[in-house]
């Protein structure tokens, strides 16, 4: 599903964020990739998202090569892409409701059908009780869960994860990665990009270990 090629990325000024990252992925696979900040996790997940663009290699999704996709081409393949951002990037003026809606009004989704999409999300993330606050009336770790709602609305194809627990307490940080898991076995194929080694091997998955942009094959040498 996912094919990761040679991916470099240099920005102006010489910095190193990825260098020669190989990855694959298959539908319905848990993939982890774990690393100090700054070992370039965020930069490979907003290359593969279209968010960046690389210096060299290739990212095929679907066979579809998305390192030379069109700017055109971008919208349509996004809705394809759910993303969990770590800044939320929820719009503060708007219901939980109306945040979690707006995947599905791009795509003109009729009223009925997006009102019961919304209601069966919402109480999937345990949030049906709130969904006529604003964001700013919830805690992180319910807000984190308006994000995934609004990741997970339209069915996509793949959802990349970005330090999804990254800014939470424990208590707050153990239930979203709970969700995640369910996410997984429910049959949603995840990419997560997590500084928290120890929750992969939690749950039995061994991690792509990164430093300063590179994949490290040697589990002893793993930082994070």
């Amino acid at each position: 599903m996912l094919e990761v090629f040679s991916l470099s990325k240099t920005y102006a000024g010489g910095t190193k964020a990825l260098d020669t990252i190989n990855l694959e992925m298959r539908k319905g696979e848990i993939t982890f990739l774990t690393g100090h900040s700054g070992s370039g996790k965020s930069t490979l997940l907003k290359i593969i998202s279209g968010e960046e663009s690389c210096s060299d290699g290739r990212v095929l999704f679907q066979g579809q090569c998305l390192t030379t996709m069109a700017a055109r081409q971008w919208p349509k393949m996004r809705r394809k892409m759910g993303i969990i951002s770590q800044d939320f990037k929820l719009l503060m003026h708007q219901n939980i409701r109306e945040n979690i809606s707006i995947p599905l009004e791009v795509v003109n989704t009729p009223r009925r059908i997006m009102r019961r999409r919304v209601d069966d999300m919402l109480e999937q993330v345990n949030l049906g009780a709130h969904a006529k606050k604003l964001p700013s009336q919830l805690s992180a770790g319910q807000r984190q869960r308006v994000v995934i709602a609004r990741a997970l609305i339209n069915n996509p194809l793949i959802v990349l994860a970005d330090e999804p627990t990254g800014h939470l307490d424990p208590k707050e940080g153990a239930d979203i990665a709970r969700l995640i898991e369910d996410m997984h076995q429910k049959g949603a194929t995840i990419l997560v990009a997590t500084h928290d080694h120890q929750w992969p091997e939690r749950i039995g998955q061994r991690p792509i270990y990164l430093h300063e942009g590179r994949i490290l094959d040697n589990p002893v040498m793993r930082v994070g």
